[in-house]
């Protein structure tokens, strides 16, 4: 494990990231760098034009990343810019099969213990075509488990984006536990950045929040 420092002068950390990248991997001991959805990094400093990247990857180092490559996302020029496209280093993700995702939802199914009808089903994979991500799947899959077998078709509905899913989400959270405690407990777990204090640790071990 290493140890790595927390800076907050965004300038400091991108001269610490180039170091470490020289100075920590070994011929025993390699690094591998997962940066996945770089679309999504704050566009604050720069961070989609991806001047902090190293402009080339060191012996010991591999380096793999995604993102979209829409030019308003700024990342994907800026990775062809600094790492010219040849044969094997660039991937297309290409839409999941049909058949695949057919067969994902079975396998979730068959977890949960849980069955959809031919019309459900036929919603389920309708969203998936509009918004063709795996997570996107994933959140109409966990939307669609909620409905019962008799639901009528107006209350048998799926979001066609994943923020969309997500807004949908927090307003089924809100509804069932009040707006002003999943505003806070949301603000603190985004403002520890991944490192909730013990204290909030001690408060969730006591509540049990459900979707």
């Amino acid at each position: 494990m290493y140890h790595i420092p927390h800076f907050q002068d965004p300038k400091e950390l991108v001269s610490d990231f180039q170091r470490c990248l020289q100075e920590l991997p070994t011929q025993d001991k390699g690094l591998v760098i997962l940066l996945d959805s770089m679309d999504q990094l704050d566009p604050s400093h720069q961070g989609r034009q991806l001047g902090w990247m190293p402009t080339s990857v060191p012996k010991h180092v591999k380096l793999i990343v995604s993102t979209l490559e829409e030019e308003k996302y700024e990342c994907f020029p800026a990775i062809k810019f600094l790492y010219p496209p040849s044969n094997d280093n660039y991937i297309a993700i290409e839409k999941l099969p049909d058949a695949d995702v057919r067969s994902i939802v079975d396998s979730w199914l068959k977890g949960k213990r849980r069955t959809l009808t031919a019309y459900q089903r036929d919603l389920l994979m309708k969203s998936f075509d509009q918004c063709p991500l795996p997570l996107n799947l994933k959140l109409s899959f966990d939307e669609a488990c909620r409905w019962t077998s008799f639901a009528t078709k107006d209350s048998t509905r799926l979001q066609t984006t994943i923020r969309a899913s997500i807004d949908r989400l927090f307003f089924r959270l809100e509804r069932k536990h009040g707006e002003l405690f999943v505003s806070k407990t949301l603000g603190y777990i985004t403002a520890g950045i991944g490192r909730i204090n013990s204290m909030l640790c001690r408060f969730f071990s006591c509540k049990v929040v459900s979707a």
